[in-house]
């Protein structure tokens, strides 16, 4: 490019105490510093809810400050995750260029018992699952008809929130106590999922179809048996945490056939759920089959990030990694799409 622009870093502007929203902060600067030793200039756009009241006071404000290029740093808000999409809504109606993933992809992959009936629509394998928005006896009965032990998370919540060591459910008289407890602090349900013990697989993709991938990583949990066999909120955002400190993914050693089969689950993962800009997927291995347990659009990117950390083991630097997701964004979309 040969003109001089501006990239705003969109950011959520609020005063919260979750160690996810409050490391986006971090996550800003390094962005900031990678683009501007690419030679862009930045600026920062602090997203506030009170953009939101209506939409269309953040499209005038976007329009006022000349906005062209956005960086999309923005999460939506600790009690109000759906902003996410709506501010992306709002930059696409304004024809602004945005880094990472559309809104429909946003939108669809923060509400995951959508996720799992498109995925399913798609044949692509999915644990069994059940939503409950009640502990009430009949409720929980549904759910009774899973494969135990089952997983218990929020429906719509994103950045592993609300899970914890309750999550995991054996006993099945447990599990009206556990479900009332999620419930508390997720208004839009809970699902009830059947647990997938085997190894856990993560996939970070560029791009659109048939998208570049940065390779496969693996956590083997029997190595922490000291630990829970997921990962919780504090393994992943509590750095004071043992298992934030030794449980790390690595690359995944496997052979070509097993390789090319999770790749493949996870390039039509994302094709089915309209992914494109910069995605992770992550699945489980269970008798030998592979299941699609969750998708992050727009995952973190700071330095010591898992994605982040994928990128570097296909050989790029982190400028190189932003500047790349940067200049996907340049072009137009959907030309990669089938």
């Amino acid at each position: 490019m040969t003109e001089k622009i501006t990239i705003f870093i969109a950011i959520a502007y609020e005063a919260t105490e979750r160690r996810d929203v409050a490391d986006a902060q971090r996550n800003k600067d390094s962005v900031v510093q990678a683009l501007k030793d690419s030679g862009f200039q930045t600026d920062t756009l602090f997203v506030t809810k009170e953009d939101f009241a209506p939409a269309s006071r953040l499209a005038d404000k976007l329009k006022a400050i000349q906005v062209r290029w956005v960086f999309n740093l923005f999460e939506g808000f600790s009690d109000a995750p759906q902003y996410e999409a709506v501010f992306v809504e709002v930059l696409e109606g304004l024809g602004i260029r945005y880094t990472g993933n559309p809104s429909t992809a946003l939108r669809l992959c923060l509400d995951k018992l959508l996720v799992e009936h498109e995925l399913s629509q798609q044949e692509i394998p999915v644990p069994r699952v059940q939503v409950l928005t009640s502990a009430s006896q009949r409720a929980v009965k549904r759910a009774l008809g899973l494969r135990f032990p089952v997983f218990v998370k929020p429906r719509a919540e994103g950045a592993s929130v609300g899970i914890d060591e309750q999550s995991l459910v054996t006993d099945p008289a447990k599990l009206a106590e556990v479900v009332a407890a999620k419930l508390d602090a997720a208004p839009a349900g809970v699902l009830v999922e059947e647990f997938i013990p085997g190894i856990e697989y993560t996939v970070s993709l560029l791009g659109e179809y048939p998208y570049e991938d940065l390779g496969i990583a693996s956590i083997d949990f029997r190595q922490y048996p000291e630990f829970p066999p997921f990962l919780t909120y504090r393994s992943k955002w509590d750095p004071e945490a043992e298992e934030f400190k030794k449980v790390i993914p690595g690359p995944a050693v496997l052979d070509g056939q097993k390789a090319e089969s999770i790749l493949t689950i996870a390039r039509n993962t994302g094709v089915a759920l309209k992914c494109r800009g910069y995605f992770r997927v992550d699945l489980r291995e269970r008798d030998g089959e592979i299941f699609v347990l969750d998708v992050n659009p727009n995952p973190d990117l700071n330095e010591d990030s898992g994605f982040v950390r994928q990128a570097y083991a296909r050989g790029y630097s982190y400028k190189e990694l932003i500047a790349k997701i940067f200049k996907h964004a340049c072009h137009e979309p959907g030309r990669g799409s089938r």
